[in-house]
């Protein structure tokens, strides 16, 4: 499958270009190692990760029964350079998209010492 351009620098496909590909396993890697400090956005459903002059944010979109997911690299402005749109699981990006999402929710959402909390508070009772 080829790529569609959907507006400016998004593509929507099966693969993105290679060294966009690569930051992707990159941001996985390092977000499954807790090297990135993943933040909540305005935007449902949407977190970022700010570096020096760039930022990147994962987003899913679409219902929750049939999600999809981008991944957008973002200037010192906040003007896309490039998104990468996965919307079906078996693209091979989809899952990568799938689990950075769901450590940046987990990590920007403080889930783990929530549940921290609520387990000592349990305790007591």
């Amino acid at each position: 499958m080829s790529h569609t351009p959907l507006s400016g620098s998004e593509e929507i496909g099966v693969d993105p270009d290679q060294n966009f590909g690569e930051l992707i396993n990159t941001l996985l890697e390092k977000t499954r190692h807790g090297r990135l400090a993943w933040a909540s956005t305005p935007v449902s459903g949407a977190y970022n990760v700010a570096f020096l002059r760039h930022s990147i944010t994962v987003r899913r979109v679409g219902s929750r029964t049939s999600p999809q997911y981008s991944v957008t690299l973002l200037n010192s402005a906040r003007e896309e350079i490039k998104s990468f749109l996965s919307t079906m699981p078996g693209d091979p990006y989809y899952s990568t998209l799938e689990e950075i999402f769901h450590y940046a929710c987990r990590q920007a959402m403080a889930a783990d010492e929530a549940i921290a909390l609520v387990q000592a508070e349990l305790a007591k009772v």
